[in-house]
């Protein structure tokens, strides 16, 4: 394929994505998670994230295109258009395509590394440089490495491609500056080591509250810098926040460009899931302060990944006074969160991914059964992620899929 053809073909993608994000079904999908974000009961949206090899084999099998710039493209374009065949769910599909950032940001200390699965889900070894308390003394505000020019010609060039038929956006939706969500103390655990942290809070509390509050300072630095660059960008037209649900919403409308979009017109995220086995009173003490320097600056907000949720809900609202939703993962009660969620919160839950190893239908269906029950006064949404494992059977997702809109519509229909 000719460099010719492969940009006409995209463009044909391209026009697809256009005629799907205009269809009647995608505009009422799309509203109706701006129903439920803004705290209007409906039926629960259902929305499954594939892993890379289950979406190379059944959303992109056969790409086409051969350089790697177009066919990351034609990669994002086909994620849309083979969606509804192979997994039918409720993912949102909207005309914006984002041209990204050329954007990366040092780290706290020197020697400092992020403990991530790898691309081919192997595992990696932690590595803490926050050693000894001494070693505080070496930390430093993160600094932007940002080169404006890359990001303009990033911006031009895919303009040039498809802007005529979808609407391309300069960078990419905010996530956070540093870390995942501004949550802080990720970012410590990672330095320091969880069971150096856990022993902290009890032999040397004033030190840990030292270095939350640089963190912090330095945290809100980032803040204004990001807005001074144009580095926000709206999160509230379709993309993830966090690890829960989409944030579509009408109530952050900002500015058109990137450059007049501030902490209000934005969703948080933060979360303390490193804190999964720590008492209500030490999140309260050591995490939620600090973080609620940073997350009330926004409009709205998330709270959450993978820790349970029930006992810590009340300490999360007394600091977080823009709170919309609530992350309920697996590892939560779902009726004791309900409860605490009912009027006032979305309950953006996950099921447990490791039903799609096996994917025993029985199991798979008393969880939704069970959510789906406790929740039924609730704003809710439905996200299976976080699937690792799934039988070599990517048709899977669609069959989970099925399960759970059939069980949503009886439950809330």
């Amino acid at each position: 394929m000719t460099i010719g053809e492969a940009t006409a073909y995209v463009r044909r993608l391209a026009r697809g994505v256009a005629e799907m994000a205009d269809s009647p079904e995608t505009l009422e999908r799309i509203n109706r998670y701006k129903r439920i974000n803004a705290l209007i009961r409906d039926v629960p949206p259902i929305c499954a994230h594939l892993p890379p090899d289950a979406a190379d084999r059944i959303l992109h099998p056969d790409q086409k295109c051969q350089g790697p710039y177009l066919r990351e493209i034609e990669r994002q374009l086909l994620d849309r258009l083979n969606r509804p065949a192979a997994v039918d769910d409720d993912t949102p599909v909207t005309k914006k395509l984002y041209s990204g950032f050329a954007l990366s940001i040092e780290p706290w200390l020197e020697g400092y590394k992020d403990v991530r699965i790898g691309e081919h889900n192997e595992s990696a070894r932690f590595s803490p440089c926050l050693v000894e308390p001494s070693d505080f003394s070496k930390m430093r505000k993160p600094r932007i490495l940002y080169d404006r020019a890359a990001t303009d010609r990033a911006y031009e060039r895919l303009e040039e491609l498809v802007g005529d038929v979808l609407e391309v956006e300069r960078g990419e939706p905010y996530q956070s500056t540093i870390g995942w969500g501004d949550s802080l103390i990720d970012q410590f655990a990672a330095m320091r080591g969880l069971e150096a942290m856990y022993f902290d809070f009890v032999d040397q509390p004033e030190w840990v509250h030292q270095v939350m509050h640089f963190m912090t300072q330095k945290k809100l630095e980032l803040f204004d810098e990001y807005r001074e660059l144009g580095l926000y960008v709206s999160n509230c037209e379709g993309g993830c926040i966090g690890s829960s649900s989409f944030g579509l919403t009408d109530e952050l409308r900002g500015g058109d460009q990137a450059e007049s979009v501030s902490e209000k017109n934005l969703w948080g995220f933060a979360h303390a899931q490193e804190l999964s086995g720590v008492s209500p009173e030490m999140l309260e003490e050591f995490v939620l302060p600090y973080q609620a320097q940073l997350i009330n600056r926004f409009g709205l907000s998330l709270y959450g990944c993978c820790e349970a949720m029930e006992d810590k809900i009340g300490a999360v609202e007394r600091h977080i006074k823009n709170l919309r939703m609530i992350s309920v993962s697996p590892y939560s009660n779902p009726e004791k969160v309900a409860e605490k969620c009912r009027g006032k919160y979305v309950f953006a839950w996950k099921p447990h991914p490791a039903f799609m190893a096996g994917f025993q239908t029985s199991s798979a269906q008393a969880d939704l059964e069970r959510a789906l029950t406790a929740a039924k006064a609730c704003c809710v949404t439905v996200t299976l992620m976080d699937v690792y494992d799934y039988g070599g059977d990517p048709g899977r997702f669609r069959q989970w899929v099925q399960m759970a809109r059939r069980a949503a519509q009886r439950i809330f229909g």
